[in-house]
């Protein structure tokens, strides 16, 4: 009975912790080779204009994926149409060599902190991702997406550009 008791608490809580999150996506890359011009999109209403959120990048890469590194840029389209472009640098892995993030087997999932951000307005927003690396295709990306959420997250971070 306390297993099953346990069970639905960690159940419970690990939902609950997910909950916070207005955007949690993933898109494949196809056949893993992401080539230039390639955008990956996602949507998220906004209706609080008071919170910050973090917004982060989450990407899962195949071990032999050749660089430390990820470059990207992010675009970010506002409801009334109003367009923000920045490149971003994803650290995948730490000075040693050793893959940050999690996975077993041959594929490693991360999620990159890339700024803490506040809407200036209501509604629909726009989030782009596209490969900005010096490779075309770029081989070793299986899946990438954004994260929004009102936790603010204090580990890696990625850098501005």
């Amino acid at each position: 009975m306390t297993r099953w008791l346990f069970g639905i608490f960690l159940l419970l809580f690990l939902v609950s912790c997910e909950g916070t999150a207005l955007l949690n996506d993933f898109t494949s890359i196809n056949g893993g080779e992401w080539k230039y011009g390639e955008k990956v999109s996602s949507q998220v209403e906004i209706k609080d204009t008071t919170q910050a959120f973090q917004l982060s990048v989450n990407v899962r890469h195949d071990v032999e994926y050749e660089w430390a590194n990820l470059f990207c840029i992010l675009h970010i389209q506002h409801p009334d149409g109003k367009k923000f472009e920045q490149r971003i640098n994803l650290i995948l892995a730490e000075p040693d060599g050793q893959w940050k993030g999690k996975g077993m087997g041959s594929i490693k999932e991360v999620r990159i902190p890339v700024a803490l951000v506040k809407f200036p307005k209501k509604g629909k927003y726009t989030f782009q991702l596209e490969q900005n690396m010096r490779l075309n295709p770029l081989k070793g990306i299986e899946d990438i997406g954004c994260y929004l959420g009102k936790e603010e997250i204090v580990t890696d971070s990625a850098s501005v550009e």
